[in-house]
């Protein structure tokens, strides 16, 4: 349709279709916090513009498709981490170990992550005005 027709339906059901995408991660993320960051539901919102101001059809077709993939990515790791996930206590004053083999994200509590172990994040996050660190399987901080 948008390569026989042209016209501005094709670009209103194209952007469209990329807002109902967008919604839908983002209430998962709502449902999950400290999963996903909102930057990665950005690029969502600027391409349905984009694909509104009607740009070659080849370029509305390959941006949708971009960004639908990128949506299902976001919502294929919001689904992943939906199981079961293991919170410590954490005192926020309280410097994080230095753990062996690990990517330090951050040396301080943050709501955000802060330790890469392998395929392992372990991020931060404030549940019922506590804050916790939070992983999606089991893992011991040992300081060396």
């Amino acid at each position: 349709m948008i390569m026989r027709n042209g016209g501005i339906l094709p670009s209103v059901l194209l952007a469209s279709s990329l807002a109902f995408s967008m919604i839908a991660v983002f209430i998962g993320a709502q449902a999950l916090p400290g999963r996903l960051d909102m930057l990665h539901m950005l690029p969502s919102p600027f391409v349905a513009f984009i694909i509104l101001m009607q740009p070659p059809p080849f370029a509305a077709i390959a941006l949708a498709v971009i960004v639908w993939c990128w949506d299902y990515r976001n919502a294929s790791l919001l689904s992943r981490s939906a199981g079961m996930v293991y919170r410590m206590n954490w005192d926020a004053s309280k410097p994080l170990p230095v753990l062996s083999g690990a990517k330090m994200m951050s040396r301080k509590w943050a709501a955000r992550p802060l330790i890469e172990l392998d395929d392992l994040k372990v991020r931060g996050i404030r549940v019922g005005g506590q804050t916790v660190i939070e992983a999606t399987r089991k893992f011991a901080i040992e300081e060396e």
